[in-house]
């Protein structure tokens, strides 16, 4: 199962980019970028999704099968005990054997559906919380432009100011350090 990881970084790297833009032209950026990145986890989210539910349907088909080659194996058991003039008992005992394990078959189906199915339910969890995890990253972006700065931590390029500080102005240097 894969997830988009979309990171404060991420949504600040047009921010970071677009440094020597006016205040408006920043919020406005990030809100965009904001706005891209719920919707790349909105569907990372609905993807992952419909992927568990294939893999849920694919389990269930494949426990239907195992079903029903279980019981005709039974069948074929029973009838060989009576072409080989076994007595009722050993006939009976060949058709409860089957019958067993026809009902082992189904248990261990059942099983693996309500799993696939609990795992739907987590697929679905997570990708709600990825989507609002990225909202919040969006909205401390957005607040972070609002105020010309950037959120703690909210890039690793070594290019970009230091968090807490804004970027030099346009055909400036940066002191030196």
């Amino acid at each position: 199962m894969k997830f988009l990881v979309v990171s404060v970084s991420t949504l600040f790297l047009t921010l970071s980019l677009l440094s020597g833009c006016s205040k408006d032209e920043n919020v406005s950026a990030a809100k965009e970028e904001a706005k891209a990145g719920v919707e790349a986890a909105k569907t990372e989210a609905k993807e992952a999704t419909a992927e568990a539910k294939d893999a849920a349907k694919e389990t269930k088909e494949v426990g239907k099968e195992a079903v029903k080659e279980t019981k005709e194996a039974a069948k074929e058991a029973t009838a060989e005990a009576k072409a080989m003039g076994a007595d009722s008992a050993e006939v009976k005992a060949v058709k409860d054997a089957g019958q067993e394990a026809v009902q082992e078959v189904k248990d261990v189906a059942k099983e693996a559906n309500a799993e696939a199915k609990d795992t739907i339910k987590e697929v679905k969890e997570a990708g709600k919380e990825l989507v609002q995890d990225v909202k919040q990253d969006g909205k401390a972006v957005v607040e972070a432009a609002k105020n010309g700065v950037a959120p703690a931590g909210a890039t690793t390029d070594p290019a970009a100011p230091a968090a807490g500080t804004t970027a030099p102005a346009a055909g400036t240097t940066a002191p030196a350090q």
